[in-house]
C-alpha cells in the first residue's frame, strides 16, 4: 500500500517546494526519509512521449529517493534525507546529482554547458555552469516528496507505472532512455578529451541560515574573484557591489514600467544592472536577487513610489510566493491569488510612469506566460454538468430532475 500512497501523495502533492524554500532556513523539505519527484513547467526535452503526468506544477519527469537502499553488512542506510538530496539537485553539481548530469547534458546547447573534469579526483562537472544550470532548475522547476523508512520498497513501483523520461535506472521501458542516455555519453566522452581543469571554490552568500552555499568554479576564468570589476578584474565587496546595483535596479523597474504590461525577469535585471555597473558576480542568481529587490522595494516605499518590484517575475512569468512577504507602499492584503495581487501593484506603475496606457486608466493583467498557463489548465477541466435548483443533485442529460 506504501507504493499506493506514495503515487497519490506525488500526483496531488498538498506541497511543492521551490529552490528558495528548499535552501531556506527553515527548510521546507523534511530531514527524513522518503522518495520525491520533480515537476518542470518547461521540458529540457525537445518533445515529451505520450502518457507523462501533468499538473498545475508542470510535466512530472523524474522520481528519486533518499536514502539509497542498504548495501552494507548490518542494513543500515546512509545518513543521506529528502532535506539533503532535494538540496543537491537544487544547489548542488553534476558529480554529485544524477538529475543535474541529465538536465545539464539536456540543455547544454540552450544553456551553453559543457562537462567538464576537475581537480585531483577528476569528478566530472559543469564548472561555472553549474551556476547557470542551478538558476533555470530554479525558475522551472518543483520538488515535492512522500515520507517512507522504506523509500527503495516504492521507487521501482512508481519507474514502472509512471512514464518517466528522465529516470534511466530501473527503466529500461522509457521510449526516450537511449536519447537521454547518448545526451550524457557525448558530455562525458568531450570531457574525458577536455584537459582537466584545476579545482576552486566560490563561497556565495547563503539564504539566511547562516551557512555558506559552495559552489565548484572551475572554468578557465577560475581566477577571477567572485565579485569583481570588469575593467581590471579587481575585487568587489559583495555589500559594495549591492550598493551600486540597487539605485540601478531601481531605475530598470521605472523603465520597464514605461510600458503598459511590460514586465522584467529576474535574470533580465540582474543582467543590465551587470552590465550597467561594470561589477559582476559568479554568486548564483538565487542567493542575491531576492535581496537586491528587497532593497529596490524599501526605497521605492521611502520614495513614495508604487511597488515597483512587482515588475519582476521569473523566468515562467510568475511572481512567486515570497511577493506577499515584500515592502510594499500601498495598504492591502495579498488575498489567495498572489499572481492578481502582484498584477493590480504592476497597474499602479504603469499608471504613474507607461507612456502608453490606455485612456480608460488600464487594467490589471496576469503575464502573457501566467494567463496562458491558466488558460491551459481551465481548458483540461471538464465541464460541469447543470444542478437541480431544489435539490442540488446533478440533472441528466434530459435536462430534467428525476427527483422534484
Amino acid at each position: 500500500m506504501s507504493a499506493l500512497h506514495a503515487k497519490e501523495a506525488l500526483l496531488a502533492p498538498n506541497r511543492a517546494t521551490s529552490q528558495v524554500e528548499a535552501l531556506g532556513s527553515p527548510s521546507s523539505v523534511p530531514a527524513e526519509p522518503g522518495v520525491y519527484a520533480w515537476y518542470f513547467d518547461i521540458s529540457p526535452l525537445e518533445a515529451l512521449p505520450e502518457g507523462v503526468y501533468e499538473n498545475e506544477l508542470g510535466h512530472l519527469l523524474y522520481v528519486g529517493i533518499a536514502p539509497r537502499k542498504p548495501r552494507s553488512r548490518d542494513g543500515r542506510p546512509s545518513r543521506e534525507n529528502l532535506r539533503k538530496r532535494i538540496r543537491e539537485h537544487f544547489s548542488g553539481d553534476a558529480s554529485r546529482s544524477t538529475l543535474r548530469l541529465t538536465l545539464g547534458s539536456l540543455l547544454s546547447d540552450e544553456l551553453k554547458l559543457q562537462l567538464r573534469r576537475v581537480g585531483a579526483s577528476e569528478r566530472r562537472t559543469f564548472g561555472e555552469g553549474e551556476a547557470v544550470l542551478s538558476d533555470w532548475i530554479a525558475e522551472h522547476a518543483r520538488a515535492c516528496w512522500y515520507v517512507d523508512r522504506r523509500p527503495w520498497d516504492i521507487e521501482s513501483a512508481l519507474i514502472a507505472d509512471l512514464v518517466l523520461p528522465l529516470n534511466l535506472a530501473q527503466n529500461e521501458h522509457s521510449p526516450l532512455r537511449a536519447a537521454v542516455s547518448a545526451a550524457r555519453h557525448s558530455q562525458r566522452q568531450t570531457a574525458d578529451m577536455l584537459p582537466v581543469l584545476p579545482a576552486g571554490v566560490l563561497r556565495a552568500p547563503g539564504l539566511g541560515d547562516g551557512r555558506d552555499m559552495v559552489a565548484d568554479v572551475t572554468s578557465v576564468d577560475s581566477s577571477l574573484p567572485g565579485t569583481y570589476r570588469v575593467a581590471d578584474a579587481s575585487p568587489v565587496k559583495f555589500s559594495e557591489a549591492m550598493a551600486v546595483w540597487i539605485p540601478l535596479a531601481y531605475q530598470e523597474l521605472v523603465a520597464t514600467a514605461r510600458k503598459y504590461h511590460a514586465v522584467i525577469t529576474y535574470r533580465e535585471l540582474s543582467d543590465q544592472v551587470q552590465e550597467r555597473s561594470g561589477i559582476r558576480t559568479r554568486v548564483l542568481l538565487t542567493n542575491w536577487i531576492g535581496k537586491l529587490l528587497e532593497e529596490v522595494a524599501v526605497l521605492a516605499k521611502t520614495n513614495g513610489e508604487p511597488p515597483l518590484t512587482s515588475l519582476c517575475v521569473h523566468q515562467d512569468g510568475t511572481i512567486g510566493p515570497g511577493y506577499a512577504k515584500a515592502p510594499r507602499s500601498v495598504v492591502d492584503e495579498p488575498g489567495d491569488d498572489i499572481e492578481h495581487y502582484a498584477a493590480e501593484h504592476r497597474l499602479l506603475c504603469y499608471r504613474k510612469y507607461a507612456e502608453d496606457l490606455p485612456d480608460d486608466g488600464g487594467r490589471p493583467a496576469l503575464t502573457k506566460a501566467e494567463a496562458e498557463r491558466r488558460a491551459r489548465k481551465t481548458a483540461k477541466e471538464p465541464a460541469r454538468r447543470p444542478e437541480c435548483p431544489t435539490c442540488f443533485t446533478t440533472l441528466p442529460a434530459t435536462g430534467v430532475c428525476d427527483y422534484c
